[in-house]
């Protein structure tokens, strides 16, 4: 599975996103550190922490929260695009058989 096709067929569920982003920053870094950590902007990390966001998140943004996620962060990439609201392409195609 290619995580770089995913594509976007929903809107964020910001709560997921909240959760998966508290937990990737861990309990032993601040926000302002994970930020640093990240190179994303504190600002944007804060609106994504409080579930405040309107559109979906980049996957440059998401790459970089789980490449940066402490060790204790054990979740896959996956779990991060689904809550973005992406999906598999071949998950997209193989429900169409079921629809026809």
């Amino acid at each position: 599975m290619n995580r770089h096709n995913w594509i976007q067929a929903y809107a964020p569920d910001t709560q997921k996103l909240k959760e998966l982003v508290i937990k990737a920053k861990g309990p032993d870094r601040t926000m302002a550190q994970f930020a640093i950590d990240t190179g994303i902007s504190a600002p944007t990390l804060s609106r994504i922490a409080n579930a405040n966001i309107k559109n979906p998140l980049s996957f440059d943004i998401l790459d970089k929260i789980y490449t940066h996620r402490c060790p204790e962060a054990d979740f896959p990439f996956s779990m991060l695009q689904m809550a973005n609201g992406m999906v598999d392409p071949e998950v997209v195609e193989r429900g169409k058989g079921y629809a026809e």
